[in-house]
Formats: C-alpha cells, structure tokens, sequence
C-alpha cells in the first residue's frame, strides 16, 4: 500500500529549495536595519580610524587632506539629513569633536566645542609630535573627558570621542 503522505520524487527538492530561498531571504530583510542602505562612508569606515592611519602614513599634510575632505561630507551630511536620523546625529557627534562651525548655531554643544577643545586640537596640529602638543593633547583628553563623563564612579566616554582622543594622542606623541 502507496502513502500519500510522501512527496512525488521530483517536486521535494524543488520545494525544499523554495522553502530555503524564502526563509535566507526572510532572515535579510527581517534583520538588515533599514539605515543600513543609506550609511555614508563617514560612518561605515570608521573616517577618525582613517584620520590616524592617513597621520601615521603622510604626515600632518595628509592628515590635514583627510580632514578637510571629512570636513565637508560631514558639512554635507548635517544639511541634507533630517536632523533627527541615526546618520545626522552620527555627523553631528563628529562635528562636536571636530568641526564645530559647521554645526548649527542653535546646537548648544557648538560654543562648548570651538571654546573648549577646538583651540587645543589646532595648537596640536600646528606643532605635532612636540612637548608643546603633547601638553595640548593632555588638557584635552581631560577637557573631554570631563564633559562626557562628569560622574567619578563610573566614568564613560563616547566611542566618538573615544577616537578623537586617539587621533590628538597619535598626533602628539613625540
């Protein structure tokens, strides 16, 4: 006697293989964030890792170089995003560390930054590898620390700042 509960020799693996298509392809969209399509290049390549590799291999030049080109994408990107996206407020914590003119003048973080450590980062890339930046990089290292992390007990940072710290650091070792 025939079951007819087994499939038909031929169709079984044309249906397995459908039901696995269908199921990869489920998974994908069921856990590929929407933002994912539209992360400019700033952020998916990690642009303050590139600043110091761009540092260590050409110099202040080329680090300069990277800088004015992140300058604008970041500059871009604050004016073409809604301001509320992962992506602008990714470029906005850039901004905070690097490029504080370009954030709106109604940002409070914008006096803070250009009074507080932006003059310390231009001193050190003036003078790189020096005594005089290495003590630059030290107030600002505590400068931003201080203002990202006031509590004593458990002090945090932002993986932002985190790098900018790195960055300066790598630009005033002697």
């Amino acid at each position: 006697m025939k079951s007819n509960l087994l499939p038909k020799k031929g169709n079984h693996w044309r249906e397995v293989s459908l039901f696995i298509a269908f199921a990869i392809a489920f998974m994908f969209f069921l856990f590929r964030h929407p933002r994912d399509r539209h992360q400019p290049d700033f952020v998916a390549s990690s642009a303050l890792s590139q600043l110091r590799s761009r540092f260590l291999k050409d110099g202040i030049e080329g680090y300069l170089e990277e800088k004015r080109a992140l300058r604008t994408r970041i500059e871009n990107t604050i004016k073409s995003e809604d301001e509320d996206s992962d992506v602008a407020v990714r470029a906005t914590r850039i901004a905070t560390y690097l490029f504080p003119e370009v954030l709106p003048d109604t940002n409070f973080e914008k006096p803070i930054a250009r009074d507080a450590w932006q003059p310390l980062e231009k001193q050190i890339e003036q003078e790189p590898r020096s005594v005089a930046s290495r003590q630059s990089f030290e107030e600002l290292r505590a400068t931003i620390w201080n203002y990202e992390s006031p509590d004593r007990k458990s002090p945090e940072i932002s993986e932002d700042a985190s790098q900018v710290i790195r960055v300066y650091d790598t630009l005033s070792a002697p």
